[in-house]
């Protein structure tokens, strides 16, 4: 049989549109297969493990990656991690509370992200801080002299306190920083007052209202305006910020009511000051206030070992100082320290919460060229930052934290605050108690000397004005060594010392007070007057916290 020619086109043409067609359709099936697969893959990829080769897995990941190998090139492989997180913030898929705790996460992140940003800040604002108070404090032009801060209430004792020093030999000069509170009177006896040797009188708020930063002269250092620095120095605070001011090198730092048994600026020369730049002397010991306290948000710290653990040493690193040898004694707080402690703070009565004061800043000796770093962060206490000042009552404690923050040498008297006065109840050698103002023997122990035999060295307290030890007998400390800790004070007072040997004031103690008494009433003479209350303190009650019959909360 035969086909005729249109027949066979129309079979021809037949077969090639059925090949079409099975084409198109085994194209559509492979590649709804591939697609079905690929989604499989990623809704179980969370659940269930995929085995195989990994070299191949990866290599088929590399393929995927391909057409987007451009774009990720210019990708800084640094960013990658910030970036995944943020692809699937808003995923529909997320329940209420995912995507609620995505936006909690979220909010952390940008405070804490917030805070380094504020914390880098603020480091940058501390280094820069510190380059300005290390060229404030740098601006000396003599080797050596006295401070001795003063305002008009407190003129007679200043004045006789220096014609005391002068009596004894004292030539060096002497600078009477002031917060704008001296009238033109006494600033012009002053300077003109041939017995006072060479003084300068100068209005320290002053310097510091005008204090700027050396890289930013639009931030004020210590106060906005002089306002300010009348209301934050006057008081005791005036004595630090003289250290940072003074011309002087080396520093014999002075409050106006202490009296001296011997010259002070023999101790310029000792070992302990030549060799560390600082001497300080300590307080006495008293209960669990002030340094003791309790820290209100750690309350099994005290707010020394709190401040000690939190203070940030870092911005004042690169400021020299002189290293101390690693610390051998075990730190017995629960406190962790982020500086190299020395040991005297690991042994010191303060930071054991055994005493609520360390150091009495009545008297020290301060060596800024020596000390750039504690003179440093003696300045920031000051300044205007987020550095917060020490738990201190009043200026007393921050000479000695600047020191030891400063991980530097520094140095204390070999020997514990003392007491004078008029009633002590006699319980023999080392068991007497003696009620009185606080004194010093001298501060350097010498060798083949007993205890008992070291020389009365100073007092601090107004009182000195009225003492009379000519009419009733009056008492001394003898010296005790300063780590000995002699018990807790319970209901005694501060005034009080306690488990001491007590001596009595011989005739150059009670010619001491009859001079200076005279020294007063010279400056009286002069005109500068006696500007401070002396009521309540004559008679033979001179513990204040005594009355007849009893020893300073203590019953005979």
């Amino acid at each position: 049989m035969t086909c005729s020619p249109s027949f066979m086109r129309r079979r021809w043409i037949v077969l090639a549109f059925a090949a079409i067609v099975i084409f198109v359709l085994l194209d559509f099936f492979f590649t709804w297969e591939r697609l079905t697969l690929t989604a499989w893959s990623s809704s179980t990829s969370h659940f269930f493990p995929i085995r195989g080769n990994s070299t191949i897995i990866q290599t088929k990941s590399d393929t995927l990656a391909q057409p987007n190998d451009f774009t990720d090139a210019t990708i800084p492989k640094t960013t990658v991690p910030k970036v995944i997180p943020m692809k699937v913030e808003h995923n529909a898929s997320r329940t209420a509370s995912e995507r609620e705790q995505i936006q909690v996460d979220d909010r952390a992140t940008s405070r804490l992200e917030l805070l380094e940003s504020e914390q880098t800040d603020q480091l940058e604002l501390d280094k820069q801080l510190v380059y300005t108070l290390s060229q404030i404090i740098q601006r000396t032009t003599t080797k050596r002299g006295i401070v001795m801060p003063l305002f008009e209430k407190l003129t007679g004792l200043g004045l006789s306190l220096i014609l005391e020093l002068r009596a004894m030999g004292v030539s060096l000069p002497i600078e009477v920083p002031h917060c704008t509170e001296l009238n033109p009177k006494t600033l012009e006896l002053l300077q003109t007052k041939k017995e006072l040797g060479e003084i300068r009188a100068y209005d320290i708020c002053d310097l510091a209202a005008n204090a700027k930063s050396a890289t930013n002269t639009s931030r004020p250092v210590f106060c906005d305006n002089i306002d300010a620095c009348h209301t934050k120095f006057r008081s005791f605070m005036i004595k630090p910020l003289s250290i940072v001011y003074s011309q002087f090198d080396q520093i014999l730092m002075l409050d106006a009511d202490t009296s001296f048994f011997l010259n002070p600026t023999v101790l310029f020369d000792s070992e302990k000051f030549k060799t560390t730049g600082i001497l300080l002397m300590h307080d006495r010991i008293g209960g669990a206030g002030h340094l003791a306290r309790k820290a209100p948000r750690q309350p099994n710290l005290s707010v020394e070992q709190e401040y000690f653990s939190t203070f940030n040493v870092t911005p004042f690193r690169p400021v020299p100082t002189l290293q101390r040898p690693k610390a051998t004694v075990p730190n017995k707080t629960p406190v962790k320290l982020n500086f190299e402690p020395s040991d005297f703070l690991l042994s010191s009565h303060s930071f054991n919460r055994r005493a609520s004061h360390q150091a009495d800043s009545s008297q020290m000796f301060w060596n800024k060229k020596l000390q750039p770093r504690a003179t440093v962060i003696l300045a920031s206490f000051l300044a205007q930052n987020d550095i917060a000042p020490p738990p201190s009552h009043g200026d007393k404690e921050l000479f000695f934290f600047a020191s030891e923050l400063a991980e530097t040498q520094y140095s204390f008297s070999d020997y514990s605050a003392g007491s004078i006065g008029s009633e002590f109840e006699d319980g023999g050698p080392k068991k007497s108690t003696l009620c009185g103002i606080l004194a010093h023997v001298f501060p350097i122990r010498q060798e083949g000397v007993p205890d008992d035999d070291v020389p009365l060295f100073s007092l601090n307290n107004k009182r000195v004005l009225i003492f009379r030890p000519d009419l009733e007998p009056f008492y001394y400390m003898k010296a005790r060594p300063w780590e000995l800790f002699p018990g807790f004070i319970g209901s005694r007072h501060l005034h009080c010392p306690f488990n001491i040997t007590v001596g009595r004031l011989n005739e150059s103690h009670i010619k001491h007070f009859t001079e200076r008494r005279k020294f007063l009433e010279q400056g009286i003479h002069e005109g500068l007057g006696l500007e401070i209350s002396l009521n309540g303190y004559y008679g033979s009650q001179l513990c204040p916290y005594s009355r007849r019959g009893h020893i300073c909360g203590m019953e005979n």
